[in-house]
């Protein structure tokens, strides 16, 4: 299922505290049909919270139009799929994945030892707007959660990346390593990272799926 701002229906529920050129005090601002920002107050009250409207472009970049004529790119237009989660200033997808196995031949017989791991390749893009970098430096495993749709874990292993931080602008590659690999016999048709909001400084845990039928595989005989 997508959910996805939609400027063509009234009340689109995005929270948009991080919109404001100036900071507000409120309860909950979202955009309205029309594109502009409404408080929702306590006492069960509305109110608008200014004149300028926000749109979204078909390239994924939120647009605020101010009532002076003036225009500027605030952040990215969030969106949220199965295998992609987007916020005003990060962008994170799971573009593929890979098992690799390796079998070892044991003793003078038939017999193979067969080791298997998976790698969850992931697209993290930083909105231009973003005041400051995305330090992947910081990052832990523990950060990270891999589960098929029976809830049997995947232990994270590792967590590569060929750069300390990503740029405002600018997308960087990241490979998830995982201990294991999902099995066809067991019917796991869907496998799913759970990423903590710490990780990207999202506003709350991104959860990416992908079907095991996308899954390539690599074999390594040694």
């Amino acid at each position: 299922m997508i959910k996805k701002i939609s400027l063509t229906t009234a009340g689109a529920a995005i929270i948009a505290n991080a919109l404001t050129a100036n900071p507000v005090v409120a309860e909950e601002i979202i955009l309205n049909g029309d594109g502009t920002q409404i408080r929702l107050n306590d006492d069960g009250s509305w109110e608008r919270v200014s004149d300028d409207i926000y749109l979204d472009t078909a390239e994924g970049r939120r647009v605020v139009l101010k009532a002076d004529g003036r225009w500027s790119y605030v952040g990215l237009a969030p969106v949220v799929k199965d295998d992609q989660y987007r916020e005003l200033m990060v962008e994170v997808a799971i573009s593929g994945a890979l098992i690799k196995e390796t079998r070892e031949k044991v003793g003078s017989g038939k017999n193979f030892r067969t080791e298997s791991q998976t790698v969850y390749d992931l697209t993290v893009s930083v909105a231009a707007t973003a005041s400051q970098p995305l330090q992947l430096s910081d990052l832990k495993t523990d950060y990270f959660s891999v589960a098929d749709q029976r809830g049997k874990q995947f232990k994270v292993l590792a967590l590569n990346h060929n750069q300390q931080n990503i740029q405002p602008g600018e997308t960087a590659q990241l490979q998830l390593v995982c201990k294991d690999a999902p099995s066809a016999f067991a019917r796991s048709k869907t496998l799913t990272v759970t990423i903590d909001s710490q990780a990207f400084a999202t506003e709350q845990p991104v959860s990416l799926d992908i079907s095991y039928d996308v899954i390539k595989r690599q074999r390594i005989n040694l």
